[in-house]
């Protein structure tokens, strides 16, 4: 299935640091039709499933409210970059986790997509987020 009026569907990395949870985010988001979604539990996997995969959009999972989640999503920002990948990238977080949203933009972050106890709801304005960005870059590469 593809996305609204397009022929493909999105590529999407979704990094989750819970290797526990890594299944289950795979299956809400992949769940939403339209995307083709792998999943990395690490930095180092992200890297080497960026560079087989080539995604059109990352999502960073920050698990809980952990502050070492977020430490791994700027990290991984960080490191993108310094290879000049400029792969859009959304950071999934809940609200409370308090990540200080101008200083990741600043790594080159595209969104910023609160997670709600409704994950229903989550998943549908992740993948939402996701369509937005996929088609605003299919119609900058006509």
């Amino acid at each position: 299935m593809s996305y609204e009026n397009e022929k493909r569907e999105i590529k999407v990395l979704m990094v989750c640091y819970d290797p526990a949870s890594v299944s289950i985010e795979e299956c809400l988001l992949g769940g939403q039709g339209g995307l083709r979604v792998v999943t990395a539990s690490s930095n180092n996997e992200a890297l080497d499933t960026i560079e087989k995969t080539k995604p059109d959009v990352i999502v960073g999972d920050s698990p809980g409210f952990s502050v070492n989640g977020r430490a791994k999503i700027f990290e991984l920002v960080k490191t993108l970059r310094s290879k000049n990948n400029q792969t859009p990238f959304i950071v999934f977080a809940y609200d409370d986790e308090k990540i200080p949203f101008q200083e990741i933009c600043g790594l080159g972050t595209i969104r910023f997509v609160t997670k709600s106890v409704n994950a229903p709801i989550s998943y549908s304005i992740l993948k939402n987020q996701i369509i937005s960005i996929a088609s605003h870059m299919d119609k900058a590469s006509k």
